[in-house]
């Protein structure tokens, strides 16, 4: 701003002077008041020149004074820690300046020293008596890039602790095992404690709960009157007596499927007359007082240990025979209490769906059947 007040104020005294006749009295006067505004002009700009580069060397001056107290600095920190290898032996003056090369002021330098002409002496004696050194004589590239950083912690052992989480394992993915056919695939898995046990002889989805009597692998499925004793008394015609069990957790069907996949399959039945007959068949209508029902909802005319639809008890096929020489011991209709009981080991046939009974009429007629679980291994 000073600067352009002082050019302004020269063109006023120019004007002023050529103005004025009557101070202008000659062309020679007039050359020389040229003259004169030429050298102020030149003796303008030549102090705006040399006032400038006086306040480019004070602040290459103040930087170099900073980068001597960076090199103290770190020199004193690698006397306290004892590692100097990265501590430069000099300033790296090319890295502090603003990212910007050194030899471009010297270049702008002398440019404008060549550029000054040569009756510019005042110019000349302006010029730093000290000469910029450390600006231009290093090459960049002699100089490792670290000098302004604090030194490396390479050569310090690392300090982080070793992982004390597990190791990730992949768990491979299995296909889980189905659900056993029957208590025999249960006791092959290693069960040895008799109980409960979840089973899927269909495989399809549809499981049931069964007692398994381990470590032999029999499956046991019980129904709504296993091993007890049903009166039966009042119930006079063929098969009036209905015993009706009720199978628990299974269907006819789940039943079905455990049978095929089973080996062996069987049911105990048993029966306790007293003045009632078992298989005996009605005069008049030629019925069988008693039988009981297949899975299938055919009527055996058959009781346990005899064959199928023989109209036999198990007494009939012994040496010693039924009572009064009978198919079976209650048919021989007797005072006392007698038994038949056996073993159904048909597998086909089973489970026993119902038992039909009859000639429980009178007071002094009656009898207990007895129905146990079905039984596969």
């Amino acid at each position: 701003m000073a600067a352009g007040l002082k050019l302004i104020g020269l063109f006023l005294c120019v004007a002023m002077a050529t103005g004025d006749h009557h101070m202008l009295s000659s062309l020679e006067e007039l050359a020389e008041i040229q003259r004169d505004l030429y050298l102020r002009t030149f003796e303008f700009f030549n102090d705006s020149v040399s006032t400038e580069m006086d306040k480019m060397i004070e602040k290459l001056k103040a930087l170099e004074s900073r980068l001597d107290d960076v090199e103290g600095r770190l020199q004193d920190y690698a006397a306290r820690t004892g590692n100097d290898n990265e501590v430069p032996l000099e300033p790296e003056p090319e890295l502090v300046r603003d990212n910007r090369p050194t030899t471009t002021t010297t270049r702008r330098t002398t440019m404008m020293m060549e550029t000054t002409p040569k009756t510019n002496e005042r110019l000349m004696t302006t010029e730093p008596t000290e000469p910029i050194r450390k600006t231009t004589t290093r090459a960049p590239t002699t100089r490792r890039t670290t000098t302004t950083q604090p030194p490396t912690t390479t050569t310090m052992p690392t300090t982080t602790p070793t992982t004390t989480m597990p190791p990730t394992t992949t768990i491979p993915t299995t296909t889980p095992m189905p659900t056993p056919l029957n208590c025999k695939e249960v006791a092959a898995r290693g069960e040895t404690v008799s109980g409960w046990y979840l089973i899927d002889p269909m495989q399809r989805g549809n499981p049931f709960t069964v007692y398994c009597e381990l470590p032999k692998g029999v499956t046991s499925v019980g129904h709504t009157v296993a091993d007890r004793e049903i009166h039966n008394n009042g119930f006079e015609g063929p098969g009036d007596f209905q015993l009706n069990p009720v199978y628990t957790n299974a269907t006819i069907n789940q039943m079905k499927a455990l049978t095929l996949v089973s080996q062996n399959c069987s049911q105990f039945i048993k029966y306790r007359c007293r003045a009632a007959v078992l298989l005996a068949t009605e005069k008049k209508s030629g019925l069988r007082y008693g039988y009981w029902v297949s899975v299938d909802g055919e009527h055996i005319g058959s009781w346990g240990g005899a064959p199928i639809n023989s109209g036999k008890c198990a007494c009939a096929l012994t040496a010693r025979g039924c009572l009064e020489n009978k198919n079976c011991n209650c048919d021989s209709n007797p005072k006392q209490f007698a038994i038949d009981e056996g073993i159904i080991s048909d597998k086909p046939y089973l489970p026993v769906t119902d038992v039909r009974l009859g000639d429980t009429g009178s007071k002094k007629e009656e009898g207990y059947v007895t129905l146990g679980p079905l039984r596969c291994q």
